[in-house]
């Protein structure tokens, strides 16, 4: 690609680097101008422009740009139209991002004309939302650099949506003596629309007492019942393996995976299961709307991408979620406490 200040007599095939304003007619960039925009050009008295003439083996950056993106793109995404050298990769389901950081390095280290950027590894992502883009910088690369590219992204798809299956949800809240049973609602009422942001209803739902052998006998009829998942709020917030939530999970038959998190807020959440099914002792936090560790761990679930104890524990990097509104991290207490009562 040969790039400069061309005159505008010579200009005919030039793609032009910025856009014209020529009184009520606009040429844009990456306009391939031809005899029509070179007359309006000389016209407005405009004597050179700035562009790219293209040689022989460049691509120019439209063309560019929808080839790597569709060597990128994984399940569930689907493709802009390439413009001005960007092609975006959109979702299409509700799901969670997968990417392979290796290879999106990789790619973005071959030439610093062409660059791929993507939201976060494990996003929670909604149908058309962009997750994805693939930006060429100049007007035109040459086609052995975008092969280069190709070849550093590798046959697996760098870039993909782990989509949320249906699942059928089932909710424990517990209850201690004077507690309220508004409370309680106000539970349900948010973690509903959690569900529903991700594509996913709450199916059932069970209060007991925060006993035990009352939370084991909950677990152990909802798992008859059909539940996918079980969460379980209690009213009290777990503070040992020996504490009310976990122990009764394992009364019920379950084990417990893990017991606390590296994220703050949601310290204190239990991870279990029973079989291969996941238990999840909500922390206090999950009362609340706001963004918490729980909100990742039933992402993942939801997407079918297995949670070990392994993979909480290398959530700290990043674990600290600050509320930037007030300059400051909430507690998993205060969080608990302003949206429903004491933990």
């Amino acid at each position: 690609m040969i790039f400069g200040e061309v005159p505008v007599d010579r200009a005919d095939g030039v793609v032009l680097a910025h856009t014209q304003r020529l009184g009520k007619k606009t040429i844009r960039k990456g306009t391939r101008l031809g005899a029509e925009e070179i007359a309006s050009l000389r016209e407005a008295g405009i004597a050179s422009v700035t562009g790219a003439r293209l040689e022989p083996g460049d691509l120019d950056e439209d063309r560019a740009a929808a080839l790597i993106a569709e060597a990128v793109a994984g399940d569930c995404l689907t493709l802009s139209e390439a413009k001005t050298g960007r092609c975006n990769l959109i979702a299409a389901r509700h799901g969670v991002l997968a990417v392979l950081d290796g290879e999106i390095d990789a790619a973005n280290a071959v030439n610093e004309a062409i660059t791929i950027a993507t939201l976060a590894r494990f996003a929670p992502v909604a149908p058309g939302e962009t997750v994805a883009t693939v930006k060429i910088m100049p007007l035109a690369v040459p086609e052995t650099v975008v092969k280069r590219v190709i070849e550093a992204l590798g046959a697996a798809r760098a870039v993909a949506v782990s989509p949320v299956k249906p699942r059928r949800i089932g909710l424990i809240l517990t209850r201690v003596p004077g507690g309220r049973e508004t409370l309680l609602d106000k539970t349900v009422g948010v973690l509903r629309p959690r569900l529903e942001d991700l594509g996913v209803e709450l199916a059932d739902e069970m209060r007991c007492a925060h006993h035990r052998e009352d939370v084991a006998s909950a677990i152990a009829a909802l798992d008859q019942r059909g539940a996918d998942l079980i969460v379980i709020s209690g009213a009290a917030a777990t503070i040992d393996r020996g504490d009310v939530v976990p122990a009764a999970i394992e009364h019920a038959g379950g084990r417990i995976e893990q017991f606390g998190m590296p994220v703050e807020p949601g310290n204190l959440l239990v991870l279990g299961a029973l079989g291969a099914k996941p238990v999840i002792g909500m922390p206090g936090c999950a009362r609340s709307p706001r963004l918490n560790g729980f909100d990742w761990v039933l992402q993942r679930l939801l997407a079918g991408i297995p949670v070990e104890a392994r993979d909480l524990r290398a959530m700290g990097v990043g674990g600290l979620i600050a509320e930037k509104a007030k300059g400051r991290v909430r507690s998993e207490k205060q969080m608990a406490a302003e949206s429903a009562g004491p933990v």
